[in-house]
């Protein structure tokens, strides 16, 4: 886990507030790979451009690279492990300038069905923490390090296409039936510092992936 937030930037200077804004909803993808140009928000210093990715597929297919605007990001991915699975992954790159980009992605295998969100994150010296999980029961959960005013991102991916997920710890932003896949998010913007911040996902029955992150 990343050492405690202290409230300053490198420079010791104090950060303002991180601002979430999402610029692209869920969107489907399939195949191999998968390359579009995609909205990621007003210009910004430090702006950090992170996306939400949940996929299926028949067998062991993870997610081998991301370019943004033709630069590699930096992927965080979890997986149930062997055969037929759900996966989940979060990406971000540092993007100061431009309002769109081209986001590929690509796989080892061939995917059945996924889905993408972008997110634009202001005000953020950089990634603060993260974590993945992934299980055969109702329950998932990790604890995050964040700071009071960061952000804080999560996407969930199960097998049960059709039974609802709740959240705990942050806020649901989207749960639909992908096909094949559950595909969920949630995000939240903590006004207290916590080390361990518990973001949890319930869903009866199914294996079921996690992967979060802290900005601040």
């Amino acid at each position: 886990m990343a050492a405690p937030w202290t409230g300053l930037n490198a420079s010791g200077d104090v950060l303002p507030d991180v601002v979430l804004t999402r610029t692209v909803t869920p969107v489907s993808f399939s195949g191999t790979s998968n390359s579009a140009s995609r909205s990621i928000g007003a210009e910004a210093p430090e702006r950090i451009v992170v996306g939400l990715v949940g996929w299926y597929g028949s067998f062991d297919e993870p997610l081998t690279s991301v370019t943004i605007g033709g630069v590699a990001a930096t992927v965080i991915q979890e997986s149930t492990g062997g055969g037929v699975q759900p996966w989940a992954a979060l990406f971000y790159l540092e993007v100061p300038t431009g309002t769109s980009a081209t986001v590929a992605l690509n796989f080892a295998g061939s995917v059945d069905s996924g889905q993408l969100q972008l997110y634009a994150v202001y005000e953020a010296d950089g990634l603060l923490d993260s974590g993945t999980a992934e299980t055969g029961g109702d329950d998932i959960s990790l604890a995050l390090n964040v700071g009071a005013g960061g952000g804080v991102l999560a996407v969930f991916s199960s097998e049960q296409d059709s039974v609802a997920v709740t959240w705990s710890g942050i806020s649901e932003v989207v749960d639909v039936d992908a096909g094949n896949i559950r595909y969920s998010s949630a995000a939240g913007a903590p006004l207290v510092a916590d080390p361990a911040l518990a973001v949890g996902a319930n869903q009866p029955g199914g294996d079921k992936v996690l992967v979060a992150a802290s900005f601040r």
